[in-house]
């Protein structure tokens, strides 16, 4: 059968594989967690320094993608992720990738994550005020009515993308993805070599070109393996974290307990409104109980236990029940 191969001309290859264009995927979908990562670690050993970046991280990463898929989009008329593995856009007609194509490849890429972003956290914010006592239950009514609209319309953007993942699959769309329809373009091969760090030193030095000439193909290859490279890092240190997390909770150092009155009826004070709990929770790190609204916005808001200062998330938090 390998032999058969050498007669496969590439235009039958034009199209990628349903492999390559989930991976691509899985790479872009790394870029967020460790932009948020980084953010959480510097907090952490800046000491509450630089506020005003942390407090608007998500549009700081807004900015960076539009950057980083802005520049990749001009070269390679591709993502990060699609150049990374050696593709590119073209449109579903045969044309020049028109500008509304860009535009709204842009949109899809950067402002459509963004903004499904915010609804996420507006949907968490409205799924706390439903576990408080003190929200009426007018108001608890008007949050299950919008929850049930944006998990029906999260419901059938998911059954939409496994129609064009199956229709893609079996070669009736041309897309895997809505967001590329909606862009009106499709991922083909790419076709132009990036040239390699060799032939760029080579060029330059028996060539005998000006330095201001290769000035800029260079920078881009440094920025651009810088990006890809940090990537990778970034994520490696995500996934390292997330295992020193669940396998080495014990290994953590036992925090002191909290200075409370003797009073029985004050021991059951969350630690951060002082106020009676609702709805216990306890936080893995420390084993300190607070309200779960409480707690979740306070990790939100600093990445850590607010009373031993230990790094946690809202992933661990467990809800213990009391009579």
């Amino acid at each position: 059968m390998a032999e058969n191969a050498v007669y496969i001309s590439p235009v039958e290859h034009a199209k990628p594989t349903i492999f390559e264009v989930i991976a691509q995927e899985s790479l872009m979908s790394t870029l967020q967690p460790s932009f948020t990562l980084l953010c959480k670690v510097l907090k952490i050993q800046c000491k509450d320094k630089f506020n005003w970046f942390f407090n608007f991280q998500d549009e700081w990463y807004l900015f960076f993608n539009f950057l980083l898929q802005n520049h990749y989009l001009r070269l390679f008329n591709g993502s990060f992720s699609e150049a990374f593995y050696g593709l590119r856009r073209v449109p579903l007609k045969p044309s020049k990738l028109s500008k509304f194509s860009k535009i709204m490849s842009l949109f899809c890429l950067v402002g459509f994550p963004y903004i499904s972003l915010k609804i996420k956290k507006k949907v968490e914010s409205y799924q706390l005020q439903l576990a408080t006592d003190g929200t009426s239950p007018e108001e608890k009514m008007k949050i299950r009515r919008l929850l049930f609209t944006y998990k029906s319309l999260n419901v059938a953007y998911e059954i939409t993308k496994l129609y064009y993942l199956i229709g893609y699959m079996s070669g009736h769309l041309e897309n895997h993805s809505p967001l590329l329809k909606v862009s009106g373009v499709k991922l083909v091969y790419h076709s132009v070599e990036v040239p390699s760090w060799k032939e760029l030193i080579t060029d330059y030095f028996k060539n005998k070109q000006r330095i201001s000439s290769v000035i800029l193909p260079f920078s881009l290859k440094i920025f651009s393996q810088f990006i890809e490279i940090s990537a990778f890092t970034v994520q490696f240190l995500n996934w390292w974290h997330s295992d020193e997390v669940k396998t080495k909770l014990n290994s953590l150092p036992v925090p002191p307990p909290l200075s409370v009155p003797g009073n029985s009826s004050n021991k059951m004070l969350c630690p951060i409104c002082n106020s009676k709990i609702k709805v216990e929770v306890v936080l893995q790190c420390s084993g300190y109980i607070y309200c779960y609204r409480c707690i979740t916005e306070e990790l939100q808001k600093t990445g850590k236990c607010p009373v031993t200062n230990l790094p946690a998330g809202p992933e661990h938090l467990i809800r213990i029940y009391t009579d």
